[in-house]
């Protein structure tokens, strides 16, 4: 349904950020499990001082596309599979022993380690939460592949119980938290909004219902909080929108303001979505500029914007000029730093 087009392969190098403008200390890599190699996790010879001589003070493991993992995690055993390893490293086969053994060597490095997942209905049928609650969950709009996050599904811990998802959310991260340590969660694609992904121009407008998706997020934070008051919940923006054009995707940005810890800016217009990849009408980087201007203060003093590295799976690569022009210009107003997306390739050699 898009006409893709791959950029030239440029590796960028952790070396690399402060001589496009980014602080190291302000950067959090996002990153699945595919960036670690496992034999090394197992036989006690993974070296994570790479990480701490980057400055790594967060790191989120993100679940992307088709989030069985954390939809349907329904308890701790040691042998169980984690499939958290799609952006590499995908022959080897990781067990919940793994994860938990990873993020205690993290902590030891007192890095604080996030847990992520796409609202995607991606390999639905292969999904038994996504399947088992399709009805409910299914897109709202007709272009979207995105989960209806203001829906009920069936509760996994009271059979015969229909709960918001919000709620579910919540309950999942608990557990997660319970069993590997967790220190924060990262509400990913298709959880922020309403959208139309290949049709951001259409006639779609949820801005009558602002209040249930504050309500959405004011749920998924106050149970982040009880599972760990330090705990942090960071949320995706929905398409590089500002202020008035995410009042259309049903989000209230001053409203969800109390209710998110880390705020991305998903500041794609001149790499994924731009012309060096998807070629969506209307991306540049000068649109992202001016969207993310128009974000209240007390958002940009959480926001983040996303700087594209690359992603293995959708195969396009990020480039040097676009990340050093791309900072220049967002800077001032994503004031927290930023998210390399996706950072398994920069750091892979390193680990």
């Amino acid at each position: 349904m898009v006409e893709t087009k791959l950029a030239e392969t440029e590796k960028i190098g952790v070396n690399d950020l402060e001589t496009m403008g980014i602080e190291k200390k302000s950067f959090a890599p996002l990153v699945d499990l595919g960036v670690f190699d496992l034999t090394k996790l197992r036989n006690g010879t993974l070296n994570l001082d790479a990480l701490t001589e980057l400055g790594t003070k967060e790191i989120v493991i993100m679940e992307d596309r088709s989030p069985k993992f954390f939809l349907n995690y329904d308890g701790y055993k040691k042998d169980g599979e984690v499939p958290l390893n799609r952006h590499g490293n995908t022959e080897q086969k990781w067990q919940m022993e793994d994860l938990k053994k990873l993020v205690d060597l993290l902590h030891q490095k007192n890095i604080k380690v996030v847990i992520g997942f796409w609202g995607n209905t991606g390999d639905k049928d292969n999904n038994p939460f996504v399947r088992d609650n399709w009805e409910n969950l299914k897109p709202v709009v007709p272009t979207s592949d995105d989960v209806n996050p203001l829906s009920f599904v069936k509760s996994r811990k009271e059979k015969g119980k229909e709960i918001p998802f919000a709620d579910y959310v919540t309950g999942q991260y608990q557990d997660l938290k319970r069993d590997f340590g967790f220190d924060g969660l990262f509400l990913g694609d298709g959880l922020m909004g309403f959208r139309s992904f290949l049709d951001p121009d259409g006639p779609y407008d949820f801005s009558e219902i602002t209040p249930l998706w504050t309500d959405f997020y004011k749920r998924v934070y106050g149970g982040v909080k009880r599972a760990g008051k330090n705990d942090t919940l960071w949320a995706y923006d929905c398409m590089a929108n500002g202020a008035h054009k995410a009042r259309r995707n049903g989000l209230d940005l001053q409203a969800i303001t109390p209710y998110v810890d880390n705020y991305i800016f998903q500041s794609y217009g001149n790499d994924a979505w731009g012309s060096d990849y998807m070629n969506l009408p209307g991306y540049d980087v000068n649109r992202d500029a001016y969207e993310l201007a128009t974000l209240p203060e007390a958002l940009k003093a959480k926001a983040r914007y996303s700087v594209g590295l690359g992603d293995s799976v959708e195969q396009w690569k990020g480039k040097k000029s676009n990340i050093k022009a791309k900072h220049a210009l967002l800077r001032d107003n994503a004031r927290k730093g930023t998210l390399g997306v996706w950072s398994n390739d920069m750091l892979k050699g390193l680990l």
